[in-house]
């Protein structure tokens, strides 16, 4: 992925780092944006340290990921109900990253939420993602599950099913505390 987005945008500077060290002088970052990242994280608390030391006072950063309930709420459930425990045990709860925020001295923590009624039929590419378990999590459930969930999927894409659901995605903004004298 890094490899591609290199090739799209040959003006942007891509640094090479991790949870643990981002290449950047300490204080020198006025945001930090992750979507989708915080599961793949295997320790939360050294990330914040890190986003700690490179974030400039009152700097802010946001991690976007889902709550427990909107794992449930996804609409591929219905067909996959074995991929919520799955993400369960990947995706840390909510209040495990705002605990871990508070516990490394961010001062401001604030949630949102994009939940939503949502509405629509099944696409093509959502098609050709899931048969090629373009979500980790289809690689982690067994095949039994997938073979069968993906038989009731390929019937409720061919029949153009309108699926109808609540869901979306939990906002954790984080701000840096200025320096008090």
């Amino acid at each position: 992925m890094r490899h591609q987005a290199v090739q799209k945008n040959m003006d942007i500077i891509f640094l090479k780092g991790n949870h643990k060290y981002i290449p950047i002088p300490d204080g020198a970052i006025d945001f930090i944006y992750m979507t989708d990242v915080i599961h793949h994280i295997p320790d939360i608390l050294e990330m914040l340290v890190e986003f700690k030391r490179v974030l400039k006072e009152n700097g802010r950063a946001c991690i976007v990921t889902e709550s427990y309930k909107q794992l449930e709420n996804r609409f591929w459930v219905k067909y996959f109900p074995s991929t919520v425990q799955v993400e369960k045990e990947r995706y840390p709860d909510i209040s495990e990253i705002v605990y871990r925020a508070e516990l490394n001295g961010f001062g401001e923590v604030q949630i949102d939420t994009s939940d939503r009624n949502m509405q629509h039929t099944i696409s093509m590419d959502f098609m050709k993602l899931v048969e090629n378990k373009g979500f980790s999590m289809f690689r982690l459930i067994s095949d039994e599950d997938y073979h069968k969930g993906f038989d009731l999927l390929k019937k409720d894409f061919e029949r153009k099913v309108e699926l109808s659901y609540f869901h979306g995605e939990t906002f954790i903004w984080l701000k840096k505390p200025e320096i008090q004298f």
